[in-house]
């Protein structure tokens, strides 16, 4: 799991080396796994893929968030994983599930 201060750092540098920065957009894990196999620094996670569905209701987003991000932590390890656009709901503001990272799975 990535801390967000590791995630700054790491980005802090990249300025400092006058190198480009990564983030990648992403909505499923297949196009989070194509990111990180692509050398993104960051996966940054949506929910937009309902809001563009004329007959979808969003309801909340910040857990239909945490369920893509579920998803993509599910695939990619190396890569940092951050909330994006849309991530939010104005009715539920704890963002304590909103976790910045990636984590290899618990060996079984």
């Amino acid at each position: 799991m990535f801390k967000g201060t590791e995630i700054l750092s790491q980005l802090a540098g990249q300025v400092a080396k006058r190198k480009a920065i990564l983030a990648a957009a992403s909505s499923c894990g297949l196009v989070a796994k194509c990111a990180a196999l692509g050398r993104a620094d960051m996966l940054v996670v949506y929910s937009i893929q309902l809001s563009r569905l004329p007959t979808s209701r969003l309801g909340d987003s910040n857990a239909r968030t945490l369920e893509v991000a579920a998803e993509i932590r599910n695939v990619v390890f190396s890569v940092p994983v951050i909330g994006g656009v849309e991530a939010w709901a104005p009715l539920r503001l704890d963002l304590e599930g909103f976790s910045i990272g990636s984590q290899p799975p618990a060996p079984a």
